[in-house]
């Protein structure tokens, strides 16, 4: 895992908190530090929440990329992960192609995966809105969608 050193005095935190994707205002999570990586982990199972949840990772990071402004030292841009297990097909290609319409997407490799945690139905995939990745942005073996 990459790691970014820290400004002096600033201090790195993770926050986790419950997210209901119809009803929710991005301030409230945008304010008073905007996010750098917001992680969606197995939210990918009913495609009746597919756009939802999609239209809300790009509310929230396009609030996050706002606030961030072209700050570098943080990539100038919010990164969505979604990691997932593949439940059916047909419902991750739907998500899928909502994901590479609201945003640029990369497909993490599973051979860049945590071998300890992974199989071949997990993937992840990494979601910005603004720059398109760019190869140094990416892991070698990621793959651009």
């Amino acid at each position: 895992a990459a790691r970014r050193d820290k400004r002096p005095g600033e201090q790195h935190c993770a926050h986790v908190c419950e997210l209901d994707w119809e009803h929710f205002d991005a301030a409230d999570f945008t304010t008073p530090r905007p996010p750098t990586a917001i992680l969606c982990s197995d939210c990918v199972y009913n495609p009746s929440l597919i756009a939802p949840l999609v239209a809300c990772a790009k509310e929230l990071c396009a609030a996050a990329d706002e606030a961030l402004g072209d700050d570098e030292a943080h990539g100038g841009s919010c990164v969505v992960w979604f990691a997932m297990e593949v439940r059916a097909v047909d419902v991750l290609e739907e998500f899928v192609e909502a994901l590479v319409e609201a945003f640029h997407v990369a497909r993490l490799p599973l051979d860049l995966q945590a071998a300890s945690h992974t199989s071949k139905r997990a993937l992840v995939y990494a979601c910005r809105l603004r720059k398109p990745w760019g190869l140094s942005m990416l892991p070698d073996e990621a793959e651009q969608l």
